[in-house]
């Protein structure tokens, strides 16, 4: 999925306000336990955390990190039995 700022922005208080040229690339997991697990080696390698792990109102959980380039990812999944707590 790819969000334009402005629609980020509306339900992500950590979004960048509209720009041009801002769009973020959501990435779909299959299970919580694969986003948390990603999310420890994203950080290992010290990867900028943008919005930590957190379950959302629509039923998943979700995080933005920066990639190398500094664009937004987004990575998400279906909440289910959750294995950690947000961090």
């Amino acid at each position: 999925m790819l969000h334009s700022t402005s629609f980020a922005s509306w339900w992500d208080g950590t979004a960048p306000q509209p720009s041009p040229g801002g769009p973020q690339l959501d990435l779909e997991l299959e299970s919580v336990r694969q986003l948390e697990d990603m999310i420890a080696e994203i950080r290992a390698c010290g990867v900028t955390t943008v919005k930590p792990p957190t379950d959302m109102p629509w039923g998943q959980r979700f995080a933005i990190v920066h990639d190398p380039d500094g664009h937004r990812v987004g990575l998400k999944a279906p909440l289910g039995e959750r294995t950690t707590t947000d961090s």
